[in-house]
């Protein structure tokens, strides 16, 4: 579990393959002394997200790509000027 957590496997997909909370990843992290990676996109992944909005994909789609949520993707698309679509099932 600490290996996937260390390759950068998202903490969600951690919790579901080990039937475990978020609270018990950090847990065992924190008792093995590895520091928590960073939150949010790289600069790569900035980038990586413009692109792959534009081609067609969705928040949701880039946000589990990159092990964040569709509203962390959302907030970085909008301080770029990206014109962003309606959200499934918006009225």
């Amino acid at each position: 579990m600490i290996t996937l957590y260390q390759q950068g496997v998202p903490v969600r997909e951690i919790c579901q393959r080990y039937g475990i909370s978020r609270q018990q990843v950090s847990d065992l992290r924190n008792a093995r002394g590895i520091t928590r990676r960073p939150r949010g996109l790289s600069d790569e992944q900035k980038r990586q997200a413009e692109q792959r909005y534009i081609a067609g994909q969705s928040c949701a789609a880039i946000g589990n790509q990159f092990g964040v949520h569709a509203e962390t993707v959302r907030r970085h698309l909008r301080t770029t000027g990206i014109a962003l679509r309606p959200r499934p099932g918006a009225a």
